[in-house]
Order: C-alpha cells, then sequence, then structure tokens
C-alpha cells in the first residue's frame, strides 16, 4: 500500500488503520514478551528442580552412607529411583550428558532416562521389590520405547527376575539388571567415592 492509498482513503478508513497497525504492534509486543518470560519461567523451573534433585540425594547420603544391598532393600520406592540415577551419574559420568526423571504419576513405564553424549537414551523401570520381578516390568518399559524416543531399556532391581520377564526382555532387547549385578555395581560406586574422597 502507498502512501498516496492512505492519504486518499476516507477520515474514517485512516482511523480504522491507524488504529490497526497500532494493535498489531500491542499484540505482536505482548506475545513477544509473553513467550520471553515462559522460556525464563522454564529454565528458572528447572533449575529449582534440579537444586530440590541435589538436595534429596544429599539427603539420601546422609541417610545411607556407605550404601550396601541392606540399606537398598530399605529404601523406598522413590528413594531407590534417586539411588539409581545417582549410579549411573558416579560410574559413567564421562559418557552422560544429563539425567532425567519422568513424573512421578503417569510415567509411562519409564522411571527414568540417562541421555548419553553419543546420543542414545536409556530409558530405567526401577524395580525395589521383596520378591521376583515379573514380565510386567519389562512390557511397561517397552511401551515406553516409543513415548520417551528410547535408543536402550532396561529394567533395574533389588531382586531376581522370574523367567517370564527373562523370556520377555530377550524378545525386546531389554536389559535386566539384578541383585547380583546390583551388589557389584555398589561396591565400585564406594570404591570410586572412596578414591576421590582420599584424594581431596
Amino acid at each position: 500500500m502507498s502512501f498516496t492509498d492512505l492519504v486518499t482513503r476516507t477520515p474514517k478508513e485512516f482511523y480504522y488503520l491507524i488504529f490497526g497497525a497500532i494493535a498489531l504492534g500491542l499484540i505482536s509486543g505482548f506475545t513477544k514478551k509473553f513467550f520471553r518470560n515462559l522460556i525464563k519461567k522454564s529454565k528458572k523451573s528447572k533449575k529449582t528442580s534440579r537444586k530440590i534433585h541435589e538436595k534429596h540425594l544429599k539427603k539420601l547420603d546422609k541417610v545411607y552412607g556407605t550404601y550396601s544391598i541392606t540399606k537398598v532393600d530399605r529404601m523406598t520406592g522413590q528413594e531407590f529411583e534417586l539411588f539409581v540415577e545417582k549410579l549411573f551419574r558416579v560410574l559413567e559420568k564421562d559418557k552422560i550428558s544429563k539425567t532425567e526423571f519422568t513424573p512421578p504419576t503417569g510415567d509411562q513405564g519409564c522411571d527414568l532416562i540417562i541421555h548419553y553424549r553419543d546420543g542414545h537414551r536409556l530409558g530405567i523401570q526401577c524395580k525395589r521389590y521383596a520378591s521376583k520381578v515379573n514380565n510386567k516390568a519389562v512390557q511397561n518399559i517397552v511401551a515406553s520405547k516409543a513415548i520417551y524416543g528410547l535408543t536402550l531399556m532396561m529394567v533395574f532391581a533389588n531382586n531376581y527376575y522370574t523367567p517370564g520377564a527373562q523370556e520377555a526382555a530377550r524378545a525386546n532387547r531389554v536389559e535386566l539388571v539384578d541383585r547380583n549385578h546390583i551388589i557389584k555395581m555398589i561396591n565400585r560406586h564406594n570404591e570410586i567415592l572412596t578414591t576421590l574422597h582420599a584424594k581431596s
């Protein structure tokens, strides 16, 4: 639209154009500000969430001290998830870019996601059970594969697995970490931390 077109408009049309332009500018400015604030809140929320997470981990360390399988058996489900994440952060710290917990409710069968630097995403279903873990745990993590874009899947339990769970895991390429594996991981975790404390 040229300047000539503008000046030849009736006053009413001209005012509509002016008010329209002002309204558009205001809406555009408001939208930009809204999305900027939304991004800031999201970043702040993530930082707050990470601080809370670290606080929970410190509390876990304070309560259990040096870890053992006996202490793991006494953990709550949430504590066990924190513990599993801590194991990975200590044992595979050079390979991991970040860790991520799924929502406490509606997690779609996956409790924890480990993001590796090579692009792999490991989804973990954590099971702190007093009895053997059945194939439902395997089915749950398999169901979450597409939802979370997982490239690797694992069930992590403080107990052992039923034959049905083992068969389902083989068929779906799900890695099963049982009580024996956890004991080895705990020992390695404790060794690493003892070495780090000795150096500091």
